[in-house]
């Protein structure tokens, strides 16, 4: 009997990214866990027709060699992904042997919209004695060579094999990455090559190919300018394709870091240049792929990075992150990175990506389980499926931004769960010392997405402590130490929270010096919410569209402790969506339970609650960093 597994008892999850950009909302499944310990589920492929069918395919690794892989199966979804039946084993992907030789067979799945045609494309690895993948030309054969391969959507399987012929030589290669279709049907499809030399020194690079398809047959037309650089202790690899307002951009694998390069043909690139933040500092990725999520009109990046509390991850390759592509600077925007899929231990780094439709994309990848022993974080070689809706052509409709004050670090950690699983960031003001807690919070907080403020040395109120020491000595006194500890760690920080909300013009002035945006409160009601309901003081809440140039935003405590405070939050939330405006609420720490009850702080149910509702309105969660795109 036909088994099929449900999405819904595969941990699915539906959640509202907190974003100031196209993202709307994204959902994730875990599919086919198990892990036998001896091989494991590698480099899935996914591809749909748009019309309920989708195929899902995946290799076979043996874990007791390095890069050993055996056969490839795929699995069947009548019900646009909602539901698969088993992974049957493909008859296409059999090894063939020669000598000593063995081939094995590898292809992702594909569906061109244009041509309405069903296909695959891989590659073909020998081996010698079965075990060891040649790298290198033998007689002038080579090591590894493309595949395109047919399916039968009806059968859910690869149904033949034919080698591609390409007009350039090499020792390997293999169509790798995301291909792009024309206008005319025709394929743009990225190969990474090693060229045929024996020494040992080859390295690889890439290059862009037109295809067509005639007949059963897809046939390589021509080839681009390679693109290679040999300062690179490999040269550059695994290409991803993308096209955006005329420009075609390339995503680059090196040993060292990711690269990007750009094109007005998509056949000749300009000279790659490694991935960096919005800030100017570097991404931290390296020797794995990246990939794009292309909506209409914008491109993300699907990658993976140091600096994610992730050392224990082979290479950094989890989690695997998304962020926006600013193609007038060149750089991805911090402010916009997102978990698209979180780290248990295993590497995710070998992934595709596919365009669903022109407001959603779909990323599926494997736990490889590789070391032995990342299971004890919590993988179990299953396969996730991340789709990822976009609001194409619709603007921002308001947003959120809840803000944290003092130290308060054990709780602000232990409540970090509850955001991922919302898919919302906030802003965490950080008073005193910047020591090695404090340093230890910004960056995990940091990696989680949030955005980082600095509340004071002494936590002084601005004003008197201003009038006492005039410009310099303030600043002496209760902001250059905070920022200097910060910036010696390497933690940016851009905002400012006023403490105890005491301000005027000269401390403003002062302070936008060092500071992109100033928090400061108003509105303290003490008495009947139902009389003086949050949604009624227009200073708390800013335009959308005025909210990415606003330097100083007004704030008021959530009223935690009062009687219909979630009615009092969730009215005030309702005025933000139907207005597309942004509002503040602050609080300090992020405690336990209801019992301990205080003016200053939040229950963790509490904050499960705002976020809660904030999905329900499709209001995005988003801190003060994320401000920057809001509106535009």
């Amino acid at each position: 009997m036909r088994r099929a597994i449900s999405l819904a008892c595969a941990a699915a999850a539906l959640c509202a990214f907190g974003t100031p950009d196209e993202v709307l909302s994204y959902s994730r499944q875990r599919l086919f866990p198990g892990f036998d310990g001896k091989t494991c589920k590698i480099q899935p492929s996914i591809a749909t027709d748009g019309k309920g069918t989708v195929l899902l395919a995946w290799q076979n690794l043996l874990l007791t060699g390095s890069d050993v892989f055996y056969g490839e199966s795929m699995a069947k979804s009548t019900d646009g992904g909602k539901t698969f039946g088993p992974g049957v084993d493909q008859k296409v992907f059999a090894d063939t042997w020669e000598d000593k030789i063995r081939t094995t067979y590898y292809g992702t799945v594909n569906y061109s919209k244009k041509n309405r045609r069903w296909f695959g494309l891989g590659a073909a690895q020998r081996y010698v004695n079965d075990k060891v993948p040649m790298l290198t030309s033998v007689d002038g054969r080579p090591a590894t060579f493309p595949m395109y391969y047919t399916v039968d959507p009806e059968k859910g399987a690869f149904t033949s094999r034919h080698e591609l012929q390409v007009p350039f030589e090499y020792a390997r290669t293999l169509p790798f990455g995301q291909k792009l279709e024309c206008d005319n049907g025709d394929l743009l499809v990225p190969f990474y090559v090693i060229p045929p030399q024996n020494d040992g020194n080859h390295k690889s690079y890439c290059v862009i190919t037109r295809c067509r398809f005639e007949g059963d047959m897809l046939k390589v037309l021509s080839a681009g300018t390679p693109l290679a650089d040999d300062t690179y202790p490999r040269g550059i690899g695994e290409p991803s394709l993308a096209k955006l307002g005329g420009k075609y951009y390339l995503t680059l694998r090196t040993d060292v870091q990711g690269l990007w390069a750009e094109s007005d043909d998509g056949l000749t690139f300009s000279k790659p240049r490694p991935w960096r933040w919005n800030d100017g500092s570097l991404l931290e990725n390296y020797n794995t792929q990246q990939h794009w999520l292309r909506p209409d009109g914008a491109l993300y990046l699907a990658y993976t990075r140091r600096g994610a509390h992730n050392d224990h991850v082979f290479r950094h390759r989890a989690p695997i992150f998304m962020a926006k592509f600013d193609a007038a600077r060149g750089c991805l925007v911090r402010a916009t990175e997102k978990i698209l899929v979180p780290e248990l231990g295993a590497r995710l780094g070998n992934f595709n990506v596919i365009d669903y439709a022109p407001d959603e994309s779909w990323l599926i990848t494997a736990e490889w389980m590789q070391p032995l022993g990342c299971e004890k974080y919590g993988s179990d070689n299953s396969l996730w499926l991340a789709r990822v809706k976009f609001k194409v052509g619709t603007p921002t409709r308001g947003a959120l931004c809840l803000t944290f004050d003092d130290r308060n670090f054990a709780n602000w950690q232990r409540a970090r769960p509850i955001f991922k699983k919302h898919g919302a960031h906030a802003t965490f003001f950080f008073c005193g010392t910047i020591d090695a807690p404090a340093v230890a919070a910004m960056r995990a907080l940091r990696a989680d997405g949030h955005s980082l403020g600095l509340h004071g040395q002494t936590h002084a109120r601005a004003t008197d402590l201003f009038k006492r020491l005039g410009e310099a000595g303030y600043f002496a006194t209760e902001i250059a130490p905070q920022l200097d500890a910060a910036h010696a760690h390497g933690i940016e920080i851009r905002n400012w929270g006023y403490p105890m909300s005491t301000r005027n013009e000269r401390t403003d002035a002062a302070l936008r010096r060092h500071f992109t945006r100033m928090r400061t409160g108003c509105c303290w009601r003490k008495g009947d919410l139902a009389a003086d309901p949050m949604k009624n003081h227009d200073e708390l809440f800013v335009p959308a569209a005025e909210a990415c140039t606003r330097e100083l935003l007004y704030g008021t405590p959530v009223p935690s402790c009062a009687e219909g405070w979630l009615a009092d939050v969730s009215g005030a939330l309702e005025r933000a969506r139907e207005r597309d405006e942004v509002l503040v609420l602050y609080a300090h720490d992020i405690t336990p339970d209801d019992a301990k009850k205080d003016p200053h702080h939040i229950s963790r149910g509490q904050l499960e609650a705002i976020l809660s509702r904030a999905a329900e309105l499709d209001l995005p969660v988003i801190g003060f960093d994320e401000l920057d795109g809001l509106g535009r």
